[in-house]
């Protein structure tokens, strides 16, 4: 879409962090996953330091499916960007989620088999670096892995209890006549 062409004008992002009151010395505009052409030599700090990208991937916009995307950290402090090497691996690192204390990074990865995506979590220290990732624990991880099929995507840290009601989840798919998609060729 037009951000895409508009990103890069420093004016657009200033228009943008100025409707949604955002002070200074804080005025970033933080994306999560979209295309870098880093071998083209694109950067993905846009819009004169005020944009960062945090996933990198050569095309595309659905980071999970691109096995060249790894996780990147963006120091606002002195404006250094690297790669969290610990943490990523030789498939896609994808989605990501932050614990309230900033320490614990869960993210989604293809690392076990380069088809499904599984939780993994890492530890950042107070310079930012991570350690080693470790795929999320389960009671039993051999059967609980093996068996199932499903993928994560968007992984997220809670603090409480998750309280679902399976049988109005069922209900409320099963009566809702979801969006009829269509494709317009542009």
């Amino acid at each position: 879409g037009n951000y895409f062409k508009l990103r890069d004008d420093e004016n657009v992002v200033e228009q943008i962090l100025d409707r949604f009151e955002v002070e200074k010395p804080n005025r970033h505009i933080i994306n999560g996953h979209v295309p870098v052409h880093a071998a083209e030599g694109e950067n993905p700090i846009k819009a004169n330091g005020k944009l960062m990208v945090i996933g990198i991937q050569e095309f595309g916009n659905f980071s999970a499916w691109h096995k060249d995307c790894d996780l990147y950290a963006y120091r606002l402090s002195d404006g250094e960007l690297y790669p969290l090497t610990a943490a990523n691996s030789q498939e896609s690192e994808s989605y990501h989620s932050w614990s309230s204390n900033s320490r614990w990074m869960i993210f989604s990865s293809r690392r076990g088999d380069g088809l499904t995506t599984r939780l993994y979590m890492t530890y950042i220290d107070k310079d930012g670096q991570p350690r080693k990732a470790f795929l999320l624990p389960q009671e039993n991880p051999v059967e609980y892995y093996k068996n199932m099929m499903e993928a994560y995507n968007l992984p997220e840290f809670i603090k409480g209890k998750v309280t679902a009601n399976p049988h109005a989840i069922a209900t409320l798919m099963k009566n809702n006549p979801g969006t009829d998609v269509k494709y317009v060729n542009p």
